[in-house]
Protein backbone atom coordinates (compact mmCIF):
# COMPACT_ATOMS: atom_id res chain seq x y z
CA UNK A 1 0.00 0.00 0.00
CA UNK A 2 1.06 3.28 -0.96
CA UNK A 3 1.96 6.45 1.26
CA UNK A 4 -1.32 8.04 -0.22
CA UNK A 5 -3.12 5.08 0.47
CA UNK A 6 -1.91 4.91 3.95
CA UNK A 7 -3.38 8.95 4.56
CA UNK A 8 -4.37 9.30 7.97
CA UNK A 9 -7.47 11.23 8.95
CA UNK A 10 -6.54 14.77 9.60
CA UNK A 11 -8.18 17.52 11.43
CA UNK A 12 -9.09 19.26 8.24
CA UNK A 13 -11.16 16.21 7.13
CA UNK A 14 -13.07 16.20 10.48
CA UNK A 15 -14.03 20.16 10.47
CA UNK A 16 -15.35 19.58 6.80
CA UNK A 17 -16.96 16.51 8.08
CA UNK A 18 -18.60 19.26 10.95
CA UNK A 19 -19.00 21.88 8.72
CA UNK A 20 -21.02 19.80 6.36
CA UNK A 21 -23.01 18.29 8.85
CA UNK A 22 -23.99 21.36 10.38
CA UNK A 23 -25.04 22.85 7.00
CA UNK A 24 -27.39 19.72 6.18
CA UNK A 25 -28.92 19.92 9.61
CA UNK A 26 -29.77 23.44 8.71
CA UNK A 27 -31.25 22.99 5.46
CA UNK A 28 -33.15 20.50 7.64
CA UNK A 29 -34.27 23.22 9.83
CA UNK A 30 -34.98 25.38 7.12
CA UNK A 31 -37.19 23.71 4.09
CA UNK A 32 -38.64 20.71 5.98
CA UNK A 33 -42.47 20.35 6.88
CA UNK A 34 -42.39 21.22 10.81
CA UNK A 35 -44.89 17.98 10.94
CA UNK A 36 -42.27 15.61 9.27
CA UNK A 37 -39.38 16.93 10.77
CA UNK A 38 -40.36 16.92 14.05
CA UNK A 39 -42.29 14.79 16.01
CA UNK A 40 -42.99 12.01 13.58
CA UNK A 41 -38.49 11.27 13.35
CA UNK A 42 -39.23 10.84 17.36
CA UNK A 43 -42.30 9.11 17.59
CA UNK A 44 -41.64 5.22 18.31
CA UNK A 45 -42.50 2.57 18.20
CA UNK A 46 -42.98 3.06 14.54
CA UNK A 47 -47.12 2.84 13.68
CA UNK A 48 -47.72 1.20 10.49
CA UNK A 49 -49.07 3.34 7.25
CA UNK A 50 -52.53 2.61 5.54
CA UNK A 51 -51.24 5.02 2.41
CA UNK A 52 -50.09 1.80 0.05
CA UNK A 53 -52.05 -1.40 0.78
CA UNK A 54 -49.17 -3.81 0.19
CA UNK A 55 -47.33 -5.05 3.55
CA UNK A 56 -44.41 -3.65 2.48
CA UNK A 57 -45.60 -0.57 1.80
CA UNK A 58 -47.37 -0.12 4.96
CA UNK A 59 -44.29 -0.48 7.46
CA UNK A 60 -41.58 0.44 4.95
CA UNK A 61 -43.28 3.99 4.83
CA UNK A 62 -42.88 5.13 8.15
CA UNK A 63 -39.48 4.84 8.03
CA UNK A 64 -39.00 6.20 4.83
CA UNK A 65 -40.37 9.22 6.29
CA UNK A 66 -38.43 9.91 9.13
CA UNK A 67 -34.99 9.10 6.98
CA UNK A 68 -36.56 11.66 4.48
CA UNK A 69 -35.69 15.12 6.54
CA UNK A 70 -31.37 13.52 6.28
CA UNK A 71 -31.13 13.72 2.91
CA UNK A 72 -29.34 17.50 2.83
CA UNK A 73 -27.24 15.60 5.21
CA UNK A 74 -26.37 13.05 2.41
CA UNK A 75 -26.08 15.76 -0.14
CA UNK A 76 -23.47 17.76 2.76
CA UNK A 77 -21.80 14.72 3.19
CA UNK A 78 -20.91 13.93 -0.21
CA UNK A 79 -19.75 17.32 -0.70
CA UNK A 80 -17.62 16.98 1.96
CA UNK A 81 -16.31 13.73 0.86
CA UNK A 82 -15.32 15.35 -2.51
CA UNK A 83 -13.10 18.22 -0.89
CA UNK A 84 -11.30 16.34 1.24
CA UNK A 85 -10.65 13.70 -1.97
CA UNK A 86 -9.55 16.73 -4.20
CA UNK A 87 -7.69 18.87 -1.30
CA UNK A 88 -5.27 15.86 0.33
CA UNK A 89 -3.00 13.59 -1.29
CA UNK A 90 -4.72 11.56 -4.36
CA UNK A 91 -3.55 9.69 -7.55
CA UNK A 92 -3.17 10.96 -10.36
CA UNK A 93 -6.50 12.72 -12.06
CA UNK A 94 -6.83 9.76 -14.69
CA UNK A 95 -7.13 7.19 -12.07
CA UNK A 96 -9.23 8.95 -9.49
CA UNK A 97 -11.89 9.24 -12.13
CA UNK A 98 -12.01 5.17 -12.18
CA UNK A 99 -12.06 5.09 -8.73
CA UNK A 100 -16.38 4.11 -7.26
CA UNK A 101 -16.08 6.84 -4.21
CA UNK A 102 -15.37 9.68 -6.67
CA UNK A 103 -17.08 8.92 -9.01
CA UNK A 104 -21.04 8.20 -7.09
CA UNK A 105 -19.83 11.82 -5.82
CA UNK A 106 -19.75 13.65 -9.08
CA UNK A 107 -22.80 11.83 -10.52
CA UNK A 108 -24.56 12.98 -7.18
CA UNK A 109 -23.65 16.20 -7.16
CA UNK A 110 -24.14 17.39 -10.39
CA UNK A 111 -27.40 16.02 -10.75
CA UNK A 112 -28.43 17.82 -7.44
CA UNK A 113 -26.69 20.77 -9.11
CA UNK A 114 -28.22 21.11 -12.02
CA UNK A 115 -31.91 19.74 -11.38
CA UNK A 116 -31.98 22.11 -8.22
CA UNK A 117 -31.02 25.10 -10.39
CA UNK A 118 -34.04 23.77 -12.76
CA UNK A 119 -36.37 23.62 -10.04
CA UNK A 120 -35.81 26.96 -8.39
CA UNK A 121 -35.50 28.67 -11.52
CA UNK A 122 -38.65 27.65 -12.95
CA UNK A 123 -40.55 28.56 -9.47
CA UNK A 124 -38.57 32.01 -9.66
CA UNK A 125 -39.87 32.47 -13.55
CA UNK A 126 -43.29 31.93 -13.15
CA UNK A 127 -43.61 33.81 -9.82
CA UNK A 128 -44.45 31.21 -7.56
CA UNK A 129 -42.46 32.15 -4.42
CA UNK A 130 -43.74 35.75 -4.43
CA UNK A 131 -47.64 33.80 -3.65
CA UNK A 132 -46.32 31.18 -1.25
CA UNK A 133 -46.53 31.54 2.73
CA UNK A 134 -43.83 29.97 4.42
CA UNK A 135 -45.24 26.34 4.92
CA UNK A 136 -45.91 26.49 1.04
CA UNK A 137 -42.39 27.18 0.45
CA UNK A 138 -41.39 24.75 2.95
CA UNK A 139 -43.00 22.14 1.21
CA UNK A 140 -41.23 23.23 -2.34
CA UNK A 141 -38.13 22.40 -0.48
CA UNK A 142 -39.36 19.07 0.76
CA UNK A 143 -40.94 17.23 -2.32
CA UNK A 144 -37.68 19.32 -4.37
CA UNK A 145 -35.72 16.98 -1.98
CA UNK A 146 -36.91 14.32 -2.14
CA UNK A 147 -37.26 14.55 -6.15
CA UNK A 148 -33.58 15.34 -6.63
CA UNK A 149 -32.71 12.31 -4.00
CA UNK A 150 -34.63 9.75 -6.09
CA UNK A 151 -32.76 11.04 -9.68
CA UNK A 152 -29.51 11.65 -7.62
CA UNK A 153 -29.40 7.28 -6.55
CA UNK A 154 -30.15 6.20 -9.78
CA UNK A 155 -27.20 8.90 -11.23
CA UNK A 156 -25.18 6.80 -9.24
CA UNK A 157 -26.35 3.11 -10.27
CA UNK A 158 -25.74 3.74 -13.83
CA UNK A 159 -22.62 5.36 -12.99
CA UNK A 160 -21.03 2.61 -11.11
CA UNK A 161 -22.58 -0.38 -13.93
CA UNK A 162 -20.94 1.82 -16.44
CA UNK A 163 -17.56 1.97 -14.41
CA UNK A 164 -18.07 -2.05 -14.23
CA UNK A 165 -19.25 -3.01 -17.70
CA UNK A 166 -16.37 -0.74 -19.57
CA UNK A 167 -13.43 -2.78 -16.76
CA UNK A 168 -12.96 0.75 -15.05
CA UNK A 169 -13.80 -0.36 -11.49
CA UNK A 170 -10.58 0.54 -9.39
CA UNK A 171 -11.48 0.99 -5.81
CA UNK A 172 -8.39 2.78 -3.51
CA UNK A 173 -7.88 0.55 -0.48
CA UNK A 174 -7.93 3.99 1.66
CA UNK A 175 -10.63 5.19 4.07
CA UNK A 176 -11.56 8.16 2.00
CA UNK A 177 -12.61 6.26 -0.94
CA UNK A 178 -14.64 3.57 1.16
CA UNK A 179 -16.47 6.90 2.68
CA UNK A 180 -16.82 7.44 -0.59
CA UNK A 181 -18.17 3.99 -1.76
CA UNK A 182 -20.41 3.91 1.63
CA UNK A 183 -22.18 7.39 0.44
CA UNK A 184 -22.77 6.00 -3.45
CA UNK A 185 -24.72 2.58 -1.74
CA UNK A 186 -26.62 5.34 0.58
CA UNK A 187 -27.76 7.13 -2.28
CA UNK A 188 -28.85 3.85 -4.31
CA UNK A 189 -30.39 3.19 -1.11
CA UNK A 190 -32.41 6.43 -1.39
CA UNK A 191 -33.35 6.18 -4.91
CA UNK A 192 -36.15 3.48 -4.24
CA UNK A 193 -36.94 5.19 -1.14
CA UNK A 194 -37.72 8.11 -2.66
CA UNK A 195 -40.02 6.50 -5.03
CA UNK A 196 -41.78 5.00 -1.93
CA UNK A 197 -42.35 8.59 -0.68
CA UNK A 198 -43.43 10.18 -4.15
CA UNK A 199 -45.76 7.44 -4.62
CA UNK A 200 -47.47 7.64 -1.28
CA UNK A 201 -46.07 10.38 1.08
CA UNK A 202 -49.28 12.57 2.38
CA UNK A 203 -47.27 15.71 2.06
CA UNK A 204 -45.84 15.25 -1.39
CA UNK A 205 -47.40 16.36 -4.79
CA UNK A 206 -47.44 20.54 -4.57
CA UNK A 207 -44.06 21.18 -5.75
CA UNK A 208 -45.05 21.70 -9.10
CA UNK A 209 -48.35 23.76 -8.16
CA UNK A 210 -48.53 27.17 -7.33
Amino acid sequence: MSARERRPITLFDLLILAGATALGLSLVQFGWPRQVAGAWIFTWPLAPSHAGGYPSKTWVLPIAERAAPFLPCLAAWTGAFLVTRLCGPCPRRRRLLRQPGVVAAVAALSILTIESMLLIGSAWFDGRFKFMRPPRINEFVANGVVLLAHHAGWAVLVSWLTLVLIGQWYPEPSWVDRWGRVLGCTWILVGPVASLLIDHAPWWGSFLSG
